[in-house]
């Protein structure tokens, strides 16, 4: 798919490289789009079960989230750089096609919902103390990484983005690290004051 881009691989292609039939393809996905939205879906569900394995081993910690935190970033680099000319296909086309469009928001959400899942896990019982709610700093997430990609592949300076990377993932625990409960404080009780006898 990757070799011809998007628009002149047809799905009969697709089937004919996987060894299978191409009503197979259409049933399980209904479509290119289907097909390749599931396939970014399998790739980030692995990590969320990574995730999920090593919390349920080592416990829920600030360490547990920016170790999830690395491997979020490293995983979508490594995973989804690659495929970003057809991601940007994808958009083109969802700009122009309902269903690709539904496809492709229908997909973000899953992945929100599942980085989402994975953020109130690694973060255990100091999810209500956090400086950012996980539901924005799923959304921030998805950002950053979103823009770093698109960075990457248009904006040429590969070292200075990597860099920034590198700043994010060091700079990270300072959001990661829960607030400080609040002291209550304790009302005293003044004390009645004496009239002076005359």
């Amino acid at each position: 798919m990757l070799r011809a881009g998007w628009e002149r691989t047809s799905l009969r292609e697709v089937a004919e490289e996987a060894g299978v039939a191409k009503g197979l393809v259409v049933y399980h996905f209904g479509s290119k789009e289907g097909l390749f939205v599931s396939m970014q879906a399998l790739v980030f569900e692995e990590l969320a079960q990574h995730i999920a394995a090593t919390v349920e081993r080592v416990g829920p910690s600030k360490r547990t989230a920016l170790w999830a935190l690395g491997e979020l970033v490293h995983t979508t680099l490594e995973t989804q750089r690659s495929v970003l000319p057809l991601v940007l296909e994808l958009w083109a086309i969802a700009a122009r096609d309902p269903d690709a469009r539904r496809l492709a928001v229908e997909g973000r959400q899953w992945l929100r919902g599942l980085l989402l899942d994975s953020l109130r896990r690694v973060i255990g019982d100091d999810v209500a103390r956090m400086e950012l709610s996980p539901e924005t700093m799923a959304d921030l997430l998805m950002a950053v990484l979103t823009g770093m990609l698109v960075a990457l592949e248009l904006d040429g300076d590969e070292a200075r983005i990597e860099r920034s990377i590198a700043e994010l993932e060091a700079k990270a625990g300072a959001l990661l690290t829960p607030r400080r409960a609040k002291r209550a404080k304790k009302k005293t009780k003044k004390k009645p004051t004496q009239r002076r006898s005359r």
